[in-house]
């Protein structure tokens, strides 16, 4: 495509399926390169963490979370994607 390194305003991430039981998927229409995400509760607390991530998917168990609200991000070359999940 025509974006520079960084730029993905063009490009969409997924988080499937939301709401979500168990094990949720990030994809993503390029290929991720150290890229890292995070699960927080609705107070801001990490739950869950991932580092290191490269391709473009990554799956997330989330069987350990109570049921709620929770926010995943991610973070790829400065840029942070952020969604509302509902943990079923």
């Amino acid at each position: 495509g025509s974006a520079l390194p960084g730029e993905f305003e063009d490009q969409t991430m997924t988080i499937t399926p939301n709401p979500c039981r168990d094990i949720l998927t990030i994809e993503t229409p390029y290929s991720l390169s150290n890229a890292y995400w995070q699960v927080c509760d609705i107070t801001g607390r990490i739950v869950l963490l991932g580092n290191n991530c490269n391709g473009n998917r990554q799956q997330v168990d989330l069987s350990s979370l109570v049921t709620g609200q929770y926010i995943v991000t991610v973070t790829d070359k400065g840029r942070r994607y952020v969604w509302k999940l509902m943990k079923e």
